[in-house]
């Protein structure tokens, strides 16, 4: 009974969910959310500095589009100076080797880029990122370039399509930049715009709608957050950005000295943002983003309100894999230095802090072990869809209880001091944190004034920090003029006798782990150097108008220290991550009853409904008692997954049940239910479960509703892809055979079969001379990253060249190449041993056959197909062949789905499992284009049925007859198709039974006059029916036009079953089907129900309609030139109403 109850629960639900986003969607337009889940991607930055040309990025495209794509990584960006020419004397910050437009805009260096000659940019690259299924973005720097600026180039109206004009003149770009706001980092590069100017926010303007002319479909935005801070610049490209004509996502970048106050200002303006300097492959940088991480997630910035969707806090690209150095002139030249431990520490940590996760080595040289890492389907499950995401800080650690049992404070969560002296740490903050508020002027004599950070002023044991005022020389016109422009600002000094000045933000970019110390240069007029103390205490700056602040920091403390995070998932489950920053390995433990206080609502006390595993090791703990411990390496990372098995698995396996049984996300369209009963249910299942549960599972079930695909264990769309099968089993065991026993049952044209044995490494000349020791059953003599790359592009729907292996040299002679289909089997001994190519399968099948038999067979291949004696083949089963079945081969037999004992002799196992793909594959290949076709399962008795009604020799009666049994079919299945909801009654015995009410406000509509033929059918299934009628007529250029239409007055409230036995064309049934929509009805609402249909009928009203659904018998071959479905039926009407005049011999 209580089983019952949850069903009927769970899915009133889904229903009720459904009503209120159809509810929405009737009243506006859904738009589409931007950045809903951290961005994934690829940037060119780590790997080729600012060098990179168009064939290295298109060919890392390439491999995203092939390898990363199904992953979720969709962005391809080139980074910074794509405009600069690689010639000698160019570098990072020189000037004068830019190409520009002639309205002062970067284009394209065309040498680099050879595409972009004759002005067309980036549009040809962009162009085929697309075809590959990405999207492409580029860097952008602040403001105008000092190039254009010195060339004082015209300033574009994008309106007029010439130069801006205002106020009677002309403008320029000397006009509009301004020099004493240079980006402090690239000082010879860019200078901030004056955006007061109506010409300053059009050469924007003219910037960002050439980008999406180009095909831009991100930009990351430099030198305008952290210490370079510009609101002004970031709000105007906000702005300009929604008045496109696509989407862009908007991206800051660096972030050095960036607090959550300061991103509070932008966060909702953009959809992601850097924290942190850049992010290099060094221990040190991965370690410093685990504080300010920690802060962004405490002001809950994660996820928050952003450009058109959402924001993210962004830690900056993982530089893993081939990489080169920082502001370099070479491209990919080296390793990555961070160690596996460390590299998963980073991953971890960008996960459980939801940031976008960009890779940033050169992908033509991405090696397996960084593949699996950036791939991990629960480091991305994490990222995408966990909630809750925090620092975990209630946890203890110790070292190797066998040394010296040191055990940590978690008040410090670092070791033993060993220095106590200090630094004063410069930093910057929006002035609104009440932090920057800590500025006084102390007056030394009548000539003498410092600017002290008055925290540490009188104190015996801290040094002050103290700035000296300035004093202008005016001695020169210069001095004045400036002095007059910044009047009320003032420069300051490090000491009251040098002549340097203090720097807003420094003049090179800091990496993550380099702290923001006091940074002096000569004084210049110039805004980075100019500051504004104001009464409340605040220190700003003009070149960001951002306010100074102090702290300070131990000069000699041991780095390290450990550190945890937790999160929920959207089933409910707990991810927590254990963090050792320590240089040694320790031994870090949580109690399971602080697992709830970062959680509220969350009840774990009972811990016999909690089990963890841990993801690094793939270690299963079982049951949870008390703690949670775990012995961390250094730089290391442990991950937990915790779920409990008191309510969630029931809970998220009976929804996912009736998701599937109802044929994936998109059929749940069909139920519906009123608003108040849907407010009582879920009111009833917060009384049910805890609060926490319950929104893992809705998110879990909004999910579904939206189509994302996700890797694990999210529900899938059937069809979707190629079905993939596995078939292993021992050395000669008969998996060929059985593989071609099922390819003739299917049909060769739709099953591509792949050999493992093609994948066999090439043997040296050294290995050759000893062939006969070499163990050709053992994982290692193949080839599995060409084997992984064949499989996952023919899986994507991409062609791939299979390498043909001579057994006689040990060579790949050749290769042919193989396009995909929709059944794709992969045959070989150890096909089930490498996971990520067992993870691309949809069925596997162990062929079991006797050793013995084996054996006799291996003996006759070997000798005659592979010119091998008995001898050898003996001796090698002896040495290597056995062994390797053993270790090997009979291990993976656990990973089948079916076992087939005595192989090819094995008929009715063959038959079912070939029944069973047959209806994965819906038995026709525009199942998986438009899933909303549902072609009924074709069995004997239907195939029969076909038989008689396609002859041309069956009389009328006895084509009435069966014509009339197929309807029925037809017809029942389609309204199996209809909204539901479980239903309770009382059987005349007492005994409770739950089963299902059909929605009852329907109607029918025949196209007359076929479709009058179906009506009969559908009055025996729908009791009092109401039928209207439709009649189309056609034309000879083949149009349709509507002669006659009788419906019923409230069609518009009710699904409507639209009857044509044949889809030819489809034109009638388009112009009918339009007729309905016209009339009020939902296209979603609308069945379409014939016995045969075309493939040009199908595409016609699918893509025209691709809400509505279209259930069928079967799907014919083609049109004949006479638009008739061949093999067909002939003139249905006439054949069922006798009016044919075919004789009958």
């Amino acid at each position: 009974m209580k089983i019952h109850v949850l069903g009927g629960l769970f899915l009133f639900v889904i229903c009720s969910l459904v009503l209120q986003r159809e509810l929405s969607e009737a009243s506006t337009e859904r738009q589409e959310v931007q950045a809903n889940f951290p961005p994934r991607g690829w940037n060119s930055y780590d790997a080729f500095s600012w060098i990179v040309s168009e064939e290295e990025f298109l060919q890392n495209a390439e491999i995203v589009s092939q390898r990363l794509l199904t992953h979720g990584y969709q962005y391809v960006v080139v980074d910074f100076l794509w405009f600069r020419k690689k010639v000698k004397g160019a570098y990072t910050d020189s000037l004068g080797f830019d190409v520009i437009d002639e309205w002062g805009r970067m284009i394209p260096d065309p040498e680099r880029w050879p595409s972009s000659k004759g002005g067309k940019g980036f549009t040809e690259v962009a162009k085929k990122v697309h075809s590959m299924g990405l999207k492409f973005g580029i860097h952008v720097m602040r403001g105008i370039s000092t190039q254009a600026v010195n060339a004082n180039t015209p300033i574009l109206d994008i309106d007029k399509g010439g130069a801006y004009e205002e106020s009677g003149r002309k403008w320029w770009a000397k006009d509009i930049g301004l020099r004493e706001r240079a980006c402090a980092w690239m000082r010879h590069g860019f200078m901030s715009v004056n955006t007061k100017f109506g010409a300053g926010r059009a050469f924007l303007r003219s910037l960002y709608h050439q980008y999406a002319e180009w095909g831009v479909d991100f930009v990351k935005h430099d030198c305008v957050f952290g210490d370079d801070l510009d609101v002004d610049e970031i709000s105007i490209v906000s702005e300009i950005l929604k008045e496109l004509n696509r989407p862009v996502l908007y991206s800051l970048s660096p972030g050095t000295s960036a607090t959550p106050a300061m991103a509070k200002e932008v966060s909702s303006l953009v959809n992601m943002y850097r924290i942190t300097g850049d992010d290099w492959d060094s221990w040190g940088d991965v370690e410093a983003h685990f504080s300010v991480t920690r802060d962004f997630a405490d002001s809950n910035m994660i996820g928050a309100v952003g450009l058109e969707g959402k924001s993210w806090p962004d830690l900056d690209m993982l530089p893993l894999g081939w990489l080169t150095d920082p502001g370099a002139n070479e491209g990919p030249h080296r390793k990555c230095n961070l160690n596996l431990d460390e590299q998963r520490t980073q991953m971890t940590l960008w996960s459980m802090a939801k940031s976008p996760i960009i890779y940033g080595g050169d992908l033509r040289k991405l090696d397996g072990t960084t593949y699996n890492l950036i791939t991990d389907p629960t480091l991305l499950e994490i990222n995408s869809f966990s909630m809750n995401n925090k620092e975990f800080p209630y946890i203890t650690g110790a070292k190797d209880l066998r040394s010296n049992n040191l055990v940590l404070s978690w008040g410090s969560r670092s070791l033993k001091e060993v220095s106590t002296s200090e630094t004063h740490i410069f930093g910057l903050t929006s002035c609104k944190d009440h932090k920057a508020k800590g500025w006084v002027i102390e007056v030394l004599d009548l000539e003498l004034e410092r600017i002290c950070w008055k925290y540490n002023l009188g104190s015996k044991y801290k040094q002050p920090f103290c700035l000296y005022k300035r004093k202008p020389l005016l001695t020169s016109d210069v001095e004045i003029a400036y002095k007059q422009q910044y009047q009320g600002k003032l420069q300051l000094l490090a000491t009251k006798t040098m002549q340097l000045c203090l720097d807003a933000s420094p003049n090179r970019k800091l990496t993550s782990q380099e702290l923001r110390s006091s940074s002096f240069s000569p004084c210049r007029w110039d805004a980075n150097q100019m500051w504004e103390i104001n009464l409340n205490g605040t220190l700003v700056n003009s070149y960001s108008g951002l306010c100074a602040t102090v702290k300070t920091v131990k000069d000699n403390v041991n780095s390290g220290g450990i550190r945890s995070w937790i999160a929920t998932g959207r089933r409910g489950e707990i991810y927590l991550s254990f963090f050792n920053l320590n240089s040694e390995e320790m031994i870090i433990s949580a109690k399971i009853s602080d697992l709830a206080k970062p959680l509220p609502g969350r009840n774990l006390t009972e811990a016999s409904s909690c089990t963890y595993s841990e993801v690094w090791s793939a270690k299963d703990y079982g049951v949870a008692k008390e703690t949670i411990s775990s012995i961390v390496a250094a730089h290391g990372c442990a991950l937990f997954i915790l779920t409990s098995s008191h309510i969630l698995p029931s809970v998220m396996a009976k929804v996912n049940i009736l998701l599937w049984e109802s044929g994936g996300p998109g059929s749940l369209n069909r139920c519906f239910l009123n608003s108040e009963f849907s407010n009582i249910i879920n009111h009833q299942i917060n009384k049910l479960m805890d609060p926490q549960l319950v929104n893992g599972l809705m998110k879990s079930i909004e999910d579904h509703f939206r189509g994302h695909e996700v890797n694990g264990s999210d529900i899938q769309v059937p069809n979707k892809q190629p079905f993939v099968i596995g078939v292993s089993g021992g050395t000669a065991s008969g998996k060929t055979t059985v593989c071609d026993m099922i390819i003739s049952q299917l049909h060769n044209q739709r099953v591509v079969l792949v050999n493992q044995d093609s994948f066999y490494h090439i043997l040296s000349d050294e290995k050759l001379k000893q062939v006969h020791c070499y163990n050709f059953d053992h994982p290692d003599a193949f080839d599995n990253e060409l084997l992984l790359s064949c499989m996952e592009k023919l899986k994507l729907g991409q062609a791939v060249d299979i390498p043909v292996y001579d057994f006689k040299t040990h060579k790949r002679i050749s290769a042919y190449k193989v396009n995909p289909s929709e059944v794709i089997i992969l045959e070989g001994i150890l096909v089930f041993h490498e996971p990520r190519v067992r993870d691309l399968m949809n069925m596997k099948i162990f062929v079991d056959t006797d050793s013995d038999l084996r054996l006799a067979r291996r003996i006759q291949r070997d000798t005659v197909e592979r010119g091998r004696d008995i001898q050898t083949v003996l001796n090698q089963y002896a040495e290597f062949v056995k062994p390797g079945f053993e270790e090997f081969i009979l291990p993976s037999k656990k990973y089948a789905d079916v076992i087939i004992p005595r192989g090819a002799d094995n008929v009715v196992a063959i038959d079912l499992i070939v029944q069973h793909i047959r209806t994965k594959l819906c038995q026709h290949h525009l199942c998986k284009i438009y899933p909303n076709i549902s072609v009924i399962h074709s069995t004997l008795q239907i195939r029969e049925m076909h038989t008689l009604i396609r002859d041309v020799r069956t009389k009328k009666h006895d084509f009435v007859f069966y014509a009339d049994r197929l309807i029925r079919l037809v017809v029942e299945h389609g309204l199996g198709h209809l909204p539901f909801t479980e239903k309770q009654i009382y059987t005349p015995i007492g005994s409770v039974y739950t089963g299902v009410s059909f929605c009852r406000r329907l109607c029918g509509v025949s196209i007359i006059r076929s479709g009058e033929s179906m009506e009969n059918a559908l009055r025996a299934c729908c009791k009092g029916i109401k039928i209207g009628k439709i009649l189309i007529h056609g034309k000879r250029n083949d149009a349709r036009q509507l002669i006659y239409e009788k419906l019923p007055a409230d069609i518009s409230s009710r699904r409507v079953l639209l009857l044509d036995p044949v889809l030819a064309t489809g034109n009638s049934a388009v112009e009918a089907i339009s007729l309905l929509i016209n009339k009020g009805v939902q296209e979603s609402n609308i069945i379409f129900l014939n016995l045969i249909s075309s493939p040009e009928g199908i595409h016609a009203v699918c893509k025209k309609f691709p809400k509505l659904r279209i259930v069928t018998s079967e799907i014919d071959d083609l049109l004949d030139k006479d638009s008739r479905v061949l093999p067909g039926i002939g003139e249905f009407g006439d054949r069922y109403f006798g009016t044919d005049g075919v004789s009958v011999p």
